[in-house]
């Protein structure tokens, strides 16, 4: 019994004192699938692989007490395939990774662009993975937080 008091006094403060001052609540989360495509350079090789699929990005917008907007993305790719045209290798884009952008000060939601890191790898033994970019950039957010669009590509800029 005395275990189940306990175990209750936590829960009860947090009850009738309510959340700390500093404990925010979580902002909307968003989800989008985002098409994605462009041409890398095969790996070990100058030829050129056209790479095509989706990146499935989801954010989450919290605001501190003072109004300084922070940004969770989580992102995985999704179906990304291309084929030499020279080698006739298959080369999928597969991973996850995610990122936090912080702003400074109070204001808007004005990311810039964001390099993530996922794996290309082949349908053949080699060459091995490789690491393959993927750049987010013109974030558009509403203004509930939710991520309305996004662009994203192998390349940078």
């Amino acid at each position: 019994m005395k275990t189940k008091i306990l175990r209750l006094v936590p829960l009860l403060l947090v009850s009738l004192l309510g959340m700390p001052a500093w404990a925010k609540q979580p902002g909307p989360i968003s989800s989008l699938f985002v098409p994605i495509e462009g041409d890398i350079t095969e790996p070990g090789t100058t030829n050129m692989v056209h790479l095509t699929g989706e990146i499935h990005v989801i954010t989450q917008v919290v605001f501190s007490d003072t109004g300084v907007p922070s940004v969770g993305i989580w992102a995985n790719l999704v179906r990304v395939r291309g084929t030499s045209s020279v080698t006739g290798i298959t080369y999928l884009g597969v991973g996850a990774d995610n990122t936090e952008w912080v702003r400074q000060n109070p204001g808007p939601i004005n990311i810039p662009e964001q390099e993530l890191s996922f794996t290309l790898i082949s349908l053949e033994k080699d060459p091995g993975p490789q690491q393959l970019p993927v750049f987010l950039r013109n974030f558009v957010f509403g203004a509930d937080g939710e991520l309305q669009t996004v662009d994203a590509s192998f390349m940078s800029g």
